[in-house]
């Protein structure tokens, strides 16, 4: 069977939750708990958003981050990364390999807000927030783009 990779944890300062008066329905906010787990593609974010709209109305913005979490976490899995989390104004990607291909790529992106530590017990690549970027959205580019070059 193939190694089933590493979950990947995400620790940001953003509001990620399910407002009960959303879904007031303890059993239906579990459920679209577990459908919010499995989200791997955007296909099955925009699929899930549009169900929640359908059955419940426009999902607030704490929920669609929620999706965009548990989707850039599982994307973050699949590349070894095994958590991401925010210290003051850098987000923190907590990985075991970068590839040949992939080096450059962040280099070129992110320049002088890069900074890679890759110590025995704590290998991480940090990128600074630019001043109006949001957290979320660093993440989900710092993913796409090793993705892309993985």
């Amino acid at each position: 069977l193939p190694e089933k990779p590493a979950e990947c944890r995400v620790d940001i300062q953003i509001d990620t939750h399910i407002p009960e008066k959303y879904i007031e329905n303890l059993a239906g906010r579990l459920d679209v708990y577990k459908k919010i787990a499995t989200v791997h593609t955007v296909e099955e974010e925009t699929e899930l958003l549009e169900e929640l709209d359908d059955r419940y109305g426009v999902p607030p913005g704490a929920i669609k981050h929620l999706i965009r979490i548990a989707l850039i976490r599982n994307q973050a899995s699949k590349l070894g990364i095994t958590e991401i989390k925010q210290k003051k104004n850098a987000i923190l990607f907590y990985l075991t390999t970068v590839t040949e291909k992939q080096l450059p790529e962040l280099l070129g992106k992110y320049k002088s807000r890069i900074f890679f530590n890759d110590s025995p017990t704590d290998s991480y690549i940090s990128v600074k927030l630019s001043d109006d970027e949001k957290n979320i959205d660093l993440m989900e580019e710092f993913i796409n783009l090793m993705t892309e070059n993985a």
